[in-house]
């Protein structure tokens, strides 16, 4: 990006400076070469982009996939055992509430 603004300036300046024919010349041979590396550099950003990051971005996408879905299926795990947690101990309740009744129950016999 900054050769193709400084090969612009170096050309246009040629133009402006004609007169001086050695350093107009040598405007447009740097020009040219500026532009020449703007060209290589947007290459090389443009290779680097799809050989580096394209085949990283559609590797990740997947994996996002991947974790999103592994997510939900251990949430729902969670909850399941949230859900039979609370039953075992309703359960647990249940049977220990005719133990307490019994021995209220003895205790009032035993009083009389």
């Amino acid at each position: 990006m900054v050769h193709r603004i400084i090969d612009y300036f170096l050309l246009d300046t040629h133009f402006e400076h004609s007169a001086f024919l050695c350093i107009g010349s040598a405007l447009i041979r740097v020009g040219q070469t500026e532009q020449a590396l703007g060209e290589i550099e947007h290459e090389y950003i443009r290779a680097g982009h799809e050989s580096m990051m394209g085949p990283l971005q559609r590797f990740l996408d997947g994996e996002m996939r991947n974790i999103t879905r592994e997510r939900k299926i251990l949430e729902n795990k969670r909850l399941d055992l949230d859900g039979c947690k609370n039953k075992v101990r309703k359960a647990r309740g249940m049977q220990l509430q005719p133990m307490v009744g019994y021995s209220l129950f003895c205790e009032s016999e035993t009083e009389s």
